[in-house]
């Protein structure tokens, strides 16, 4: 396939374990001309990793991305023209620092589960004020109000699920 198919702009996998073809995934994303938006749904750690590697050879084209783990590599600081993001975590890692430094100037759409309030804050602070949709599925604290409300002028669609954080509810009326 990878000989063939080097046009692909959209890639969407759902991976859920280790297979024989991995490899071929890999090689497949690599050849590709302009990979614009990806999106990954995998179990697989070391396919993870490797994903991570491919998808950066194309930062310059990808503007929009989806993942369901913690990024291994620091691949969000080389896709700066990502213009949609959403990462989708099963629990709150405190293992995201590095979003605290990252800038992504002309993202417009952000959608979060699952990360740090204080790093998913910076990360608002960072976009430069481009943020018109932002989603965000595990509740609200009051520094990521401050940040959408400082750093959000153009935001036009805001969604805050407060079914996990009871305190939350009080912040958002």
């Amino acid at each position: 396939m990878a000989r063939i198919c080097k046009s692909i702009k959209k890639l969407e996998f759902d991976w859920p374990r280790s297979t024989d073809s991995n490899s071929g995934i890999i090689k497949l994303i690599e050849v590709q001309k302009n990979l614009n938006e990806v999106e990954f749904i995998c179990r697989d750690e070391q396919l993870r990793e490797s994903l991570e590697e491919s998808l950066i050879k194309h930062a310059d084209t990808i503007q929009h991305l989806i993942i369901d783990w913690k990024p291994f590599t620091r691949i969000l600081l080389y896709l700066v023209n990502l213009i949609s993001l959403e990462i989708y975590l099963n629990s709150n890692s405190n293992e995201l620092n590095y979003l605290e430094n990252l800038s992504l100037p002309i993202l417009k759409i952000l959608k979060t589960q699952g990360v740090p309030f204080k790093n998913l804050a910076n990360l608002i602070e960072n976009t430069k004020g481009h943020l018109s949709e932002i989603s965000i599925y595990d509740g609200i604290n009051e520094k990521l109000i401050y940040a959408i409300y400082q750093n959000c002028p153009n935001l036009r669609y805001l969604k805050i699920s407060l079914k996990n954080n009871v305190n939350s509810l009080i912040y958002a009326v």
